[in-house]
């Protein structure tokens, strides 16, 4: 609320001057102005109360994960095994927890994934681990709690062989991984501060030069959450690409912080978008 809208204090009444004494009391001036006084310092306060009212309700909250985008990552000494069922934790990229609270500054190295690989090194037919990486630009302050992609691939040239999240819930489309499907992943408990982290992995086999991409979710859009409550959304603001026996991968250049909204709204757009 701006302070033009704020709500005001009590109305306020037109200040006498103070009253008269009689002619046969020659205290009653005296007491009359220091009334007169004490009303308007009563007034002064009702002021600036609603002055601290209005600037209070015109503050916006701090906000969390601006700018967000979502990056195919490989490790290139990391090599798949089907012996191995979790692969949480081997992207290699070690950005630590905000734990102190004081974000921003972060590690340097760790901005907006700088060390984030998109393309993969191995040939065709040699299986690969790309990593799903949340990333976020210098001067965002992160608490992620959630987050909502979809993927696209030609199935022709690539096989998701396995796959796993690295939250404490998901919840995917009927035929998730296929082409085209989504997923969201939460973080309950475990709300994580570090400007580059692990969302999810896929075990890939690639048989020609091919792409994997990250998308929308068919039905929530692309979006990271923090914990707040409730939970406040920012929509992905770019999305990068993996790069498979020898084809190229891609990182999203310079994001631009997306507008805040929340999972009432963006349930609100759902329900308009599937009525309409």
């Amino acid at each position: 609320m701006s302070a033009k809208n704020a709500p005001k204090g009590p109305a306020e009444r037109p200040i006498a001057s103070a009253p008269q004494a009689p002619n046969n009391d020659p205290v009653a001036p005296i007491t009359a102005q220091l009334q007169l006084t004490t009303i308007r310092r009563r007034l002064a306060r009702i002021r600036s109360a609603g002055a601290l009212v209005a600037l209070l309700a015109a503050a916006p909250a701090q906000a969390y994960n601006e700018g967000g985008t979502l990056l195919v990552h490989f490790n290139p000494s990391l090599t798949y095994s089907s012996d191995v069922s979790n692969y949480v934790g081997m992207s290699g990229i070690d950005c630590s927890d905000d734990l102190a609270g004081n974000c921003p500054p972060y590690n340097g190295s760790c901005y907006y994934g700088n060390d984030t690989q998109p393309t993969s090194t191995r040939g065709v037919g040699q299986a690969d681990v790309a990593f799903v990486m949340a990333a976020f630009p210098p001067g965002t302050c992160v608490r992620l709690a959630g987050a909502a992609f979809g993927i696209q691939y030609d199935d022709s040239h690539l096989v998701l062989a396995d796959w796993g999240q690295a939250g404490s819930f998901e919840l995917a489309t009927a035929n998730w991984p296929n082409s085209g499907e989504g997923t969201a992943v939460t973080f309950a408990g475990a709300v994580g501060t570090a400007p580059v982290q692990e969302l999810y992995w896929f075990a890939c086999y690639a048989y020609a030069p091919t792409t994997l991409r990250l998308i929308d979710h068919p039905t929530q859009g692309a979006m990271v959450a923090d914990d707040a409550t409730p939970s406040a959304i920012h929509p992905i603001a770019g999305f990068g690409v993996g790069g498979l026996a020898g084809a190229d991968g891609y990182r999203p250049d310079d994001p631009t912080p997306a507008e805040t909204s929340t999972w009432g709204m963006v349930k609100a757009r759902y329900r308009f978008s599937t009525n309409h």
